[in-house]
């Protein structure tokens, strides 16, 4: 038996249409007893998502530092045993939480991006895309938070799956096509684009703008537009100075 599908939480509040980690009330659908609908597997998987949501809704308000395992099991209304259970330490269930949400973020993304019709060109292609990943955070601002402002935090292995996630969002770039103005994209300029529009994000966030990152669609796409006309062409004397 899985778990009903629902769009409002247990108080009544209405959830995004593609929930990320801490988009719902860590307590909510609350647990059956095993034997009583779900199976042993079912509860460990409904315990782990509801650890996921608190460590979410914790991080973005305590912030990483602030967020203790202790808080983070209230939240979830789990008890410490249950948490150690699953997860050895509070990274892992970041990374755990981390992964979960990514993985939705890039098959939301991906899907937009594939959404116009056959023949549709790539910048307008990218346009949709973005736009999705604009919208979904929006909509998500708990996560939104978790993602751009604290993940980081979590160390050295926390940077490294930051940057897996920003290689895998260059193939979006990459496969950009030169159309009309549009030059096919310089390898070196991708990693620049991808990273300009991330910072962009973190800081709208971190300032509290979340709700309004839909609005910065035309600027990024101004953005990604004039990196792609200008893609393969310099008019920077990189040479060093002679002297």
């Amino acid at each position: 038996m899985q778990p009903t599908p629902h769009t409002q939480d247990d108080r009544g509040r209405a959830l995004p249409a593609v929930l990320l980690p801490g988009a719902r009330d860590a307590r909510d659908a609350r647990l059956t007893p095993v034997g009583h609908g779900y199976t042993r597997e079912e509860v460990v998987e409904l315990q782990k998502n509801r650890l996921r949501d608190a460590i979410v809704q914790v991080v973005a308000e305590e912030g990483f530092d602030g967020a203790g395992i202790k808080t983070i099991c209230a939240r979830a209304g789990v008890g410490l045993a249950t948490f150690y259970e699953h997860f050895h330490t509070k990274t892992e269930l970041l990374f755990a939480a981390y992964d979960a949400g990514v993985a939705v973020l890039f098959d939301y993304v991906s899907a937009a991006y594939e959404a116009p019709p056959e023949g549709t060109e790539s910048i307008a292609r990218t346009e949709a895309g973005i736009l999705a990943l604009l919208e979904i955070l929006a909509d998500n601002p708990a996560f939104a938070t978790f993602l751009l402002v604290e993940f980081e935090k979590g160390g050295q292995e926390a940077h490294g799956r930051v940057e897996d996630a920003l290689e895998a969002a260059f193939l979006l770039f990459n496969d950009v096509e030169a159309v009309g103005a549009f030059g096919a994209p310089d390898p070196e300029l991708v990693p620049m684009l991808v990273g300009g529009i991330y910072s962009h994000l973190s800081r709208t966030v971190r300032i509290g703008r979340t709700a309004e990152l839909p609005s910065l669609l035309p600027a990024l796409m101004k953005f990604s537009e004039a990196v792609l006309a200008g893609a393969g062409v310099s008019t920077i004397n990189l040479r060093p100075p002679t002297h």
